[in-house]
């Protein structure tokens, strides 16, 4: 037997070995990460797997052959968001209906989180992927690409998407809230929000909303921006400060 394929660019743990320089066996055992090898030889097997785009398939490892899979891979910025749970249980009700089941992840609005996610689920030949980042690296999009599997980008409308966008503008959002408080009659308008210190919407939603105050001749008086997850803990603090 040749190995796991990948199913795009038919590229084999044979081909990784021989661009390695090393036994098939020995490559194996760098990727299941066992003893036996030198750090030498590991950096050989891992550089002609970046090289050459492997992802072992877990299941054809398993059972011996590709099947119609039935997983979904979901990634979202937090598993503990009171926003995303809702939006993990509706997709999970959903695809359990037409016999598929998910696999969730989080990336924490990181694009080496997503991409190291992206390699794992990948590697279980999944029938397609949900992604709710903003941004994606140049890695995981070749990745994406090259396993040909359906990915739906959600939460942030794009309009270039990979394949399939679902969600809205936040900037739109943003700027629909000025334009309400403007309409209230509202004169001395202040803002308090959350980020965690990495690329979030939270900062087009802001972009979008001193925007409409700007329309109106309208000054932000004071801003409170929180280094903390977005949540009605940080929404509280925020107000009490």
């Amino acid at each position: 037997m040749s190995g796991p394929k990948s199913r795009k660019t038919g590229t084999t743990l044979a081909d990784v070995a021989r661009a390695a320089g090393v036994s098939k066996m020995t490559a194996s055992r760098v990727l299941r990460d066992v003893d036996g090898f030198s750090s030498t030889t590991r950096d050989k097997v891992l550089s002609a797997v970046d090289r050459l785009g492997y992802v072992p398939d877990r299941i054809a490892a398993a059972f011996g052959t590709v099947g119609a899979s039935t997983l979904v891979g979901v990634c979202v910025p937090r598993l503990t968001s009171d926003m995303f749970g809702s939006v993990l249980d509706s997709i999970d009700r959903t695809l359990s209906r037409f016999g598929h089941q998910t696999m969730i992840g989080a990336h924490e609005n990181a694009t080496d989180m997503e991409e190291a996610w992206l390699r794992t689920i990948l590697s279980w030949r999944p029938a397609g992927v949900i992604l709710s980042a903003r941004t994606h690296s140049s890695t995981a999009i070749e990745l994406l690409k090259s396993h040909a599997v359906p990915v739906v980008e959600i939460w942030n409308l794009n309009t270039s998407p990979l394949d399939i966008s679902v969600g809205f503008n936040h900037f739109d959002c943003g700027h629909e809230m000025g334009r309400f408080v403007v309409s209230r009659g509202r004169k001395r308008i202040a803002y308090v929000g959350a980020e965690a210190g990495s690329a979030s919407t939270a900062a087009i939603r802001l972009e979008g909303f001193e925007q409409a105050l700007d329309s109106a001749g309208i000054k932000l008086a004071t801003r409170e921006i929180l280094t903390d997850r977005p949540g009605f803990y940080a929404g509280y603090y925020g107000t009490e400060t």
